[in-house]
């Protein structure tokens, strides 16, 4: 059954069958590189299964079927670390998400005061941000912070991916999650968590299976946004040793 979503899905993601037509996600409470669903009724594991059967990415809900067979040569991004300068770049790509997306719970756009103040706070707590540099601009950008703010969870981190739109299909959501695993596992963390907002945000899910994520569970029906109900799909992978030794500390 899965090798027939699987190829359902992969025929999806090429431009051959499913017309999508969601509103454009860039990310959720901790992570949506793209939403854009397969077929209907899929559930959030069938997705993922699928998904990482075809090693294709979902569709970005901007491109038209057609166009998909027709995208010009990719070039990699350049991922780096971010600054206050790429700040303003990045409260757009999230205001957007915020007003148009279902991958992010949060329902008012925060200003750049506000992302700046976040930006300060994660930095400053020793959790790693970075940015995707692509035709010289502000791509996408990702950042871990805490799971839990009481200390027995302080080796485990929440991703957290946000894309700008015109950026989808071209690998950025991937390099970014792979410098932020990698950074994570330097710096000494444990687990990595990746709360996914809406269960069809196929882009997503199959992004994290990629690069290691397995299913734990689906909450159904814990957000409320643009009048309909919505579930959060939580993932997870080890970091460096995981939970094979203690820490150091």
């Amino acid at each position: 059954m899965l090798g027939v979503i699987a190829r359902l899905v992969r025929n999806c993601a090429l431009g051959r069958a499913i017309q999508y037509s969601v509103a454009p996600v860039i990310e959720s409470r901790g992570c949506g590189v793209l939403d854009a669903p397969p077929a209907r009724g899929m559930t959030a594991e069938r997705i993922a299964a699928a998904l990482a059967m075809t090693g294709v990415d979902a569709p970005s809900p901007f491109q038209r079927p057609h166009e998909a067979s027709i995208l010009p040569a990719m070039s990699a991004p350049e991922i780096r670390p971010t600054t206050e300068a790429d700040l303003p770049a990045i409260t757009a790509i999230y205001q957007q998400a915020v007003r148009e997306g279902t991958a992010t719970f949060e329902l008012d756009p925060p200003d750049l005061a506000e992302m700046t103040r976040r930006y300060r706070a994660l930095v400053d707590g020793g959790y790693p941000y970075f940015v995707a540099m692509l035709d010289g601009r502000v791509a996408g950008y990702a950042y871990a912070g805490a799971y839990r703010p009481r200390p027995a969870y302080r080796f485990t981190v929440e991703n957290s991916i946000y894309l700008d739109p015109s950026f989808h299909r071209r690998g950025v959501g991937s390099r970014l999650l792979e410098r932020l695993i990698t950074e994570c596992e330097a710096r000494g963390f444990r687990q990595m968590i990746a709360v996914i907002g809406d269960s069809a945000n196929a882009g997503s899910i199959g992004v994290h299976t990629r690069c290691g994520f397995k299913m734990i569970g689906t909450h159904p029906n814990v957000g409320l946004k643009f009048g309909r109900w919505l579930d959060t799909v939580m993932m997870q992978r080890d970091l460096g040793e995981g939970a094979r030794s203690m820490p150091g500390k």
